[in-house]
């Protein structure tokens, strides 16, 4: 979703008998006033057994959903004992890894469900997975453009 020009949002749960976790992202937009928009697609997840699948970029593709940035959105399902790399689509971008499920270790560190880590030096990285997880990879530029 873009705001664009402005637009009031708010997102819910609409079951009363199952639970829901919502993660909301906010990226700051490259080009401002334009007009607001909604995108929605679905993924195989086959695409992404330990490997990134690309799902959101600032390219205009019937591959991806497209944002009004500098940046890009991946997945991967990375099961124990294996690994996948990640590779900055930007060298000066940052890139912040959000472990939805399971545990994987990034540059030395573990990182556990619903935890994440902020990188900025390295073009790629190598997420080692501990337990089967699913991450989440946000690259986005380190400042405004």
């Amino acid at each position: 979703m873009s705001a664009g020009s402005g637009l009031t949002h708010s997102e819910y749960n609409n079951s009363d008998e199952e639970d829901v976790k919502f993660l909301q992202i906010w990226v700051f937009p490259k080009e401002h006033d334009i007009p607001p928009r909604y995108g929605q697609k679905r993924f195989d997840h086959a695409d992404r057994q330990n490997r990134f699948q690309l799902l959101v970029a600032p390219d205009v593709s019937d591959e991806t959903i497209w944002i009004n940035q500098d940046a890009w959105f991946s997945m991967a399902d990375i099961e124990a004992g294996k690994q996948a790399r990640y590779q900055k689509h930007l060298r000066e971008n940052g890139v912040y890894f959000f472990v939805i499920e399971g545990k994987v270790r990034i540059d030395g560190h573990t990182i556990d469900r619903r935890d994440g880590l902020g990188l900025t030096q390295d073009a790629s990285h190598e997420i080692q997975g501990e337990q089967e997880a699913r991450v989440l990879a946000i690259e986005v530029p380190m400042s405004r453009r």
